[in-house]
């Protein structure tokens, strides 16, 4: 049970006869646990509320193995978001195709998640110019990416196209 007299980040809101509500200011990871209101009647009666602290990750990393790219190879990206609780989850978008990662979770000294999603895939001409999107889902973020855009070198297409005149074209 956490004890919140004499802490001035606790406000009084309201307080009335079917109401307290109170508020906190400036919550940190150690505010989280399960609070009690006792109310000193005859007989007493008490209400609990359990208090869950969000943070949210820092700005999602991608990295590349390789910058430039040769059309048919296999590349490698990681995404990692650092320092979240509850962990992020990471999903990858090539274009409009969901691409499934490899992720990790790692809980850190200070209770924190950092997770780091790994993409294998191969690379086609077509790929040139796309981007690559690591998605993070977390309670806390919305809208939450970082995108990296595909350059692929390919072998130039040889087309040959032949041309035949007909006979009132070749005499103008």
């Amino acid at each position: 049970m956490k004890t919140a007299l004499k802490d001035a980040r606790f406000q009084l809101v309201n307080f009335s006869d079917n109401e307290l509500r109170v508020s906190l200011s400036n919550v940190s990871l150690s505010d989280e646990g399960r609070y009690v209101c006792q109310l000193y009647t005859d007989p007493p009666q008490e209400a609990y509320a359990d208090i869950t602290v969000l943070i949210p990750p820092g700005n999602p990393i991608i990295e590349a193995r390789d910058e430039v790219l040769s059309e048919g190879n296999e590349t490698e990206m990681t995404c990692t978001a650092m320092s979240s609780k509850p962990a992020a989850t990471l999903r990858w978008m090539k274009g409009d195709k969901e691409l499934p990662g490899k992720p990790k979770v790692e809980l850190t000294y200070d209770k924190m998640y950092t997770v780091t999603s790994r993409l294998t895939f191969t690379v086609s001409k077509e790929d040139d110019g796309v981007p690559v999107v690591c998605i993070v889902d977390h309670p806390a973020v919305k809208d939450f990416q970082a995108q990296k855009y595909l350059e692929v070198q390919y072998k130039p297409e040889v087309r040959l196209v032949i041309f035949r005149l007909n006979q009132e074209q070749e005499r103008t």
